[in-house]
């Protein structure tokens, strides 16, 4: 199995996928920033459909934290309260379909490849659940670590920011806690992307 788990890992050209999406990401809050210059933000999400291959670049801003919380906004410590991070409610969900449409086209040959190795081959020819939920939880850590770096070299900065300013790296169906605990983990550990 460690073998299998090795391959696969290769098959995925990891370096080269994260490139992909750092210039997704990239693309997307430059044009974001440009075009909606005078809107808040107080969350940047890369939400996974980890079967497919699909990602989706979402943002919270000022208008979701206050109808997300009633209009109370920061919790007591001056966080985002986790009823906030459902990102599905945010106004702007998927915005690289308006905002980064070259990442568009250069992502689905990734997708493609996330969707062969991580459900096709391990989950359906090899039959092992747990190697596909490893390969899943991988780039879901990956990736986080990427949105840190992202964050570290001023990409985010570029909006018009709330703080606490908060990033997420998420599987479509994932339990929220379960999301922050990753972040909280990742942020701690210092898990770099490599590139």
């Amino acid at each position: 199995m460690a073998n299998d788990s090795e391959v696969l890992r290769k098959r995925l050209g990891i370096p080269k996928m994260d490139q992909v999406l750092t210039d997704g990401i990239s693309e997307c809050i430059d044009e974001v920033s440009a075009r909606l210059p005078g809107r808040e933000f107080f969350a940047f999400a890369l939400v996974c459909q980890l079967t497919c291959g699909v990602v989706s670049f979402c943002l919270g801003d000022k208008s979701d934290l206050a109808s997300l919380t009633r209009g109370i906004g920061l919790d007591s410590q001056g966080s985002i309260p986790m009823e906030a991070l459902s990102t599905g409610d945010w106004s702007l969900v998927s915005a690289n379909e308006s905002f980064a449409p070259r990442f568009e086209e250069a992502w689905q040959e990734w997708a493609d490849l996330i969707d062969e190795v991580v459900y096709r081959e391990a989950f359906e020819r090899l039959g092992d659940e747990s190697l596909a939920k490893s390969l899943r939880s991988g780039l879901l850590d990956r990736w986080a670590g990427l949105l840190f770096k992202l964050d570290a070299d001023g990409v985010f900065h570029k909006l018009n920011r709330l703080e606490p300013f908060t990033l997420l790296a998420v599987d479509h169906d994932e339990n929220i806690v379960d999301v922050v605990a990753r972040m909280k983990r990742i942020r701690q550990q210092g898990i770099p992307a490599q590139r």
